[in-house]
Protein backbone atom coordinates (compact mmCIF):
# COMPACT_ATOMS: atom_id res chain seq x y z
CA UNK A 1 0.00 0.00 0.00
CA UNK A 2 1.45 3.22 -0.85
CA UNK A 3 2.29 6.41 1.11
CA UNK A 4 1.14 9.93 -0.05
CA UNK A 5 3.99 12.09 0.27
CA UNK A 6 4.06 14.08 3.38
CA UNK A 7 5.02 17.62 3.59
CA UNK A 8 5.26 20.09 6.12
CA UNK A 9 2.41 22.86 6.53
CA UNK A 10 3.35 26.80 5.72
CA UNK A 11 3.51 28.53 9.17
CA UNK A 12 2.23 31.70 7.35
CA UNK A 13 -0.95 30.21 6.61
CA UNK A 14 -3.97 27.39 7.11
CA UNK A 15 -2.82 23.68 5.86
CA UNK A 16 -5.12 20.50 6.18
CA UNK A 17 -2.50 18.27 7.71
CA UNK A 18 -0.65 15.98 5.14
CA UNK A 19 -2.81 12.53 5.64
CA UNK A 20 -1.21 9.31 4.25
CA UNK A 21 -2.93 6.22 3.56
CA UNK A 22 -2.62 3.11 6.21
CA UNK A 23 -3.62 -0.19 6.58
CA UNK A 24 -7.45 0.10 7.97
CA UNK A 25 -7.93 -3.51 8.78
CA UNK A 26 -8.31 -4.97 12.42
CA UNK A 27 -10.08 -6.79 14.43
CA UNK A 28 -13.21 -4.73 14.16
CA UNK A 29 -13.20 -3.50 10.56
CA UNK A 30 -13.42 -0.21 12.32
CA UNK A 31 -11.05 2.90 11.54
CA UNK A 32 -11.18 6.60 11.82
CA UNK A 33 -11.58 8.54 8.66
CA UNK A 34 -12.10 12.86 8.27
CA UNK A 35 -15.07 14.55 7.31
CA UNK A 36 -16.82 12.09 5.46
CA UNK A 37 -20.63 11.07 6.57
CA UNK A 38 -19.94 6.52 6.12
CA UNK A 39 -21.77 3.53 6.10
CA UNK A 40 -19.12 1.02 4.84
CA UNK A 41 -15.13 1.92 4.09
CA UNK A 42 -15.09 -1.03 1.32
CA UNK A 43 -17.98 1.24 -0.19
CA UNK A 44 -15.71 4.43 -0.81
CA UNK A 45 -15.00 5.51 -3.83
CA UNK A 46 -10.97 4.74 -4.54
CA UNK A 47 -9.75 8.71 -4.35
CA UNK A 48 -11.14 8.69 -0.54
CA UNK A 49 -10.09 5.85 0.61
CA UNK A 50 -6.58 7.03 -0.88
CA UNK A 51 -6.39 10.16 1.02
CA UNK A 52 -8.91 10.61 3.61
CA UNK A 53 -8.89 7.19 5.42
CA UNK A 54 -7.01 6.71 8.59
CA UNK A 55 -6.42 3.97 10.89
CA UNK A 56 -4.77 5.57 14.21
CA UNK A 57 -2.39 3.23 15.88
CA UNK A 58 -1.82 3.17 19.37
CA UNK A 59 1.84 4.15 19.17
CA UNK A 60 0.98 7.44 16.85
CA UNK A 61 -1.15 8.69 19.42
CA UNK A 62 1.31 8.33 22.33
CA UNK A 63 3.93 9.88 20.07
CA UNK A 64 1.66 12.76 19.25
CA UNK A 65 0.82 12.99 23.09
CA UNK A 66 4.21 13.72 24.29
CA UNK A 67 4.40 16.57 21.68
CA UNK A 68 1.90 18.29 23.18
CA UNK A 69 0.12 19.26 20.13
CA UNK A 70 -3.03 21.22 21.02
CA UNK A 71 -6.07 19.02 20.40
CA UNK A 72 -9.69 18.79 20.14
CA UNK A 73 -12.36 16.51 19.69
CA UNK A 74 -16.02 17.26 18.59
CA UNK A 75 -18.85 15.19 19.28
CA UNK A 76 -22.51 15.30 18.45
CA UNK A 77 -24.83 14.25 21.33
CA UNK A 78 -25.58 10.72 20.95
CA UNK A 79 -29.68 9.94 19.94
CA UNK A 80 -32.07 11.33 22.76
CA UNK A 81 -35.68 11.02 23.49
CA UNK A 82 -38.36 13.09 21.09
CA UNK A 83 -39.51 16.10 23.01
CA UNK A 84 -43.66 14.99 22.67
CA UNK A 85 -42.15 11.75 25.03
CA UNK A 86 -40.21 13.59 27.38
CA UNK A 87 -39.98 17.69 27.06
CA UNK A 88 -35.71 17.29 28.58
CA UNK A 89 -35.21 15.16 25.79
CA UNK A 90 -32.81 13.02 27.67
CA UNK A 91 -31.11 10.35 25.55
CA UNK A 92 -32.85 7.12 24.58
CA UNK A 93 -31.40 3.63 25.17
CA UNK A 94 -30.25 3.14 21.75
CA UNK A 95 -28.18 6.73 22.04
CA UNK A 96 -26.93 4.83 25.36
CA UNK A 97 -25.78 2.07 24.39
CA UNK A 98 -24.22 3.87 21.44
CA UNK A 99 -22.42 6.19 23.47
CA UNK A 100 -21.02 3.00 25.75
CA UNK A 101 -20.06 1.19 22.65
CA UNK A 102 -17.93 4.37 21.07
CA UNK A 103 -16.28 4.79 24.42
CA UNK A 104 -15.17 1.39 24.72
CA UNK A 105 -13.93 1.63 20.89
CA UNK A 106 -11.65 4.85 22.48
CA UNK A 107 -10.76 3.77 25.54
CA UNK A 108 -9.06 0.55 23.90
CA UNK A 109 -7.55 2.13 21.25
CA UNK A 110 -6.15 5.10 23.37
CA UNK A 111 -7.30 7.97 20.45
CA UNK A 112 -8.85 10.20 23.25
CA UNK A 113 -6.84 9.64 26.02
CA UNK A 114 -4.82 13.04 26.00
CA UNK A 115 -8.31 14.54 27.04
CA UNK A 116 -7.93 16.88 29.65
CA UNK A 117 -11.45 18.33 29.48
CA UNK A 118 -15.04 17.87 28.21
CA UNK A 119 -16.86 20.38 27.80
CA UNK A 120 -20.74 20.48 27.19
CA UNK A 121 -23.73 22.30 26.36
CA UNK A 122 -26.59 22.87 29.14
CA UNK A 123 -28.88 20.93 27.22
CA UNK A 124 -29.54 17.12 29.05
CA UNK A 125 -28.78 15.32 26.26
CA UNK A 126 -25.43 16.80 26.01
CA UNK A 127 -25.01 16.41 29.01
CA UNK A 128 -25.59 12.88 29.87
CA UNK A 129 -23.43 11.61 26.57
CA UNK A 130 -20.42 13.57 27.78
CA UNK A 131 -21.33 12.00 31.47
CA UNK A 132 -21.53 8.52 29.69
CA UNK A 133 -17.91 9.55 27.66
CA UNK A 134 -15.93 10.46 30.54
CA UNK A 135 -16.89 7.12 32.45
CA UNK A 136 -16.52 4.79 29.67
CA UNK A 137 -13.30 6.19 28.77
CA UNK A 138 -12.07 6.49 32.27
CA UNK A 139 -11.01 10.07 31.68
CA UNK A 140 -9.17 11.72 34.77
CA UNK A 141 -10.90 15.13 33.44
CA UNK A 142 -12.85 17.95 34.12
CA UNK A 143 -16.57 18.22 33.20
CA UNK A 144 -17.72 21.69 32.27
CA UNK A 145 -21.19 23.02 31.20
CA UNK A 146 -19.85 25.20 28.85
CA UNK A 147 -21.81 28.57 27.52
CA UNK A 148 -21.63 29.03 23.88
CA UNK A 149 -22.84 25.27 22.98
CA UNK A 150 -26.30 25.56 22.05
CA UNK A 151 -27.47 24.60 18.56
CA UNK A 152 -28.10 28.05 17.03
CA UNK A 153 -24.90 29.94 19.15
CA UNK A 154 -22.66 31.51 17.12
CA UNK A 155 -19.36 29.70 17.45
CA UNK A 156 -16.78 32.47 17.21
CA UNK A 157 -16.99 32.97 21.51
CA UNK A 158 -16.15 29.15 21.61
CA UNK A 159 -13.36 29.50 18.86
CA UNK A 160 -12.05 32.55 20.86
CA UNK A 161 -11.93 30.17 24.56
CA UNK A 162 -10.05 27.60 22.25
CA UNK A 163 -7.46 30.08 21.48
CA UNK A 164 -6.54 30.50 25.03
CA UNK A 165 -6.66 26.25 26.01
CA UNK A 166 -3.78 24.93 26.30
CA UNK A 167 -5.17 21.26 27.18
CA UNK A 168 -6.71 18.93 24.87
CA UNK A 169 -10.62 19.32 25.39
CA UNK A 170 -13.46 17.04 24.14
CA UNK A 171 -16.51 19.37 23.15
CA UNK A 172 -20.39 17.89 23.20
CA UNK A 173 -22.60 19.67 21.52
CA UNK A 174 -25.12 20.07 18.65
CA UNK A 175 -25.38 20.75 14.99
CA UNK A 176 -25.85 23.12 13.19
CA UNK A 177 -23.65 24.54 15.37
CA UNK A 178 -20.85 21.93 16.08
CA UNK A 179 -20.61 22.27 12.18
CA UNK A 180 -20.12 25.55 11.92
CA UNK A 181 -17.70 25.93 14.87
CA UNK A 182 -15.17 23.18 13.00
CA UNK A 183 -15.46 25.49 9.58
CA UNK A 184 -14.60 28.64 11.42
CA UNK A 185 -11.32 26.92 13.18
CA UNK A 186 -10.12 25.28 10.14
CA UNK A 187 -11.06 27.86 7.10
CA UNK A 188 -11.62 30.67 9.33
CA UNK A 189 -15.22 31.97 8.51
CA UNK A 190 -18.55 30.07 8.78
CA UNK A 191 -19.56 29.73 5.23
CA UNK A 192 -19.90 27.61 3.50
CA UNK A 193 -20.09 25.04 6.32
CA UNK A 194 -17.92 22.17 5.57
CA UNK A 195 -18.46 19.29 7.89
CA UNK A 196 -21.86 17.88 9.33
CA UNK A 197 -21.01 16.05 12.32
CA UNK A 198 -23.21 13.11 12.71
CA UNK A 199 -24.87 11.83 16.34
CA UNK A 200 -22.17 10.34 18.47
CA UNK A 201 -19.51 10.42 15.57
CA UNK A 202 -15.51 12.24 16.64
CA UNK A 203 -13.93 15.10 14.61
CA UNK A 204 -10.29 15.50 15.82
CA UNK A 205 -8.65 18.28 15.00
CA UNK A 206 -5.27 19.96 15.58
CA UNK A 207 -3.76 23.30 15.86
CA UNK A 208 -1.59 23.65 12.78
CA UNK A 209 0.59 26.28 12.97
CA UNK A 210 -0.15 29.59 11.45
CA UNK A 211 -3.10 32.14 12.20
CA UNK A 212 -6.23 32.90 10.38
CA UNK A 213 -5.50 36.42 8.39
CA UNK A 214 -9.08 38.09 9.19
CA UNK A 215 -9.19 37.18 13.05
CA UNK A 216 -5.93 36.47 13.72
CA UNK A 217 -7.29 32.99 15.63
CA UNK A 218 -5.07 30.23 15.56
CA UNK A 219 -5.36 27.93 12.40
CA UNK A 220 -6.75 24.04 12.60
CA UNK A 221 -6.51 21.06 10.81
CA UNK A 222 -8.39 17.85 10.36
CA UNK A 223 -6.60 14.49 11.87
CA UNK A 224 -9.87 12.63 11.48
CA UNK A 225 -13.62 12.12 11.19
CA UNK A 226 -15.26 8.92 13.07
CA UNK A 227 -18.67 8.09 12.53
CA UNK A 228 -20.42 5.16 14.84
CA UNK A 229 -21.54 2.94 11.79
CA UNK A 230 -18.00 2.12 11.23
CA UNK A 231 -18.88 -0.53 14.61
CA UNK A 232 -20.71 -2.48 12.15
CA UNK A 233 -18.56 -1.87 8.80
CA UNK A 234 -16.90 -5.13 7.71
CA UNK A 235 -13.28 -5.25 7.18
CA UNK A 236 -11.63 -4.29 3.64
CA UNK A 237 -11.76 -7.55 1.40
Amino acid sequence: MSNLPSTQPDSRRCDLAPVREENAGGASGAGLSPSYPITSPSGWPSWQKSIFWLEPRRADFQTKASTRIMKLFLVRHSHALAETDDPRRPLSAQGRETTRRVAAFFQENGALASVRAIWHSPLLRAKETAELLIAGLGLDALLVEAPGLLPEDDPAWVADRLDQADQTVLIVGHEPQLGSLATLLVRGKVRPVGFDIKKTAVLALEKGGGNHKKSGRSCWRVRWHFSPELLNAPGPR
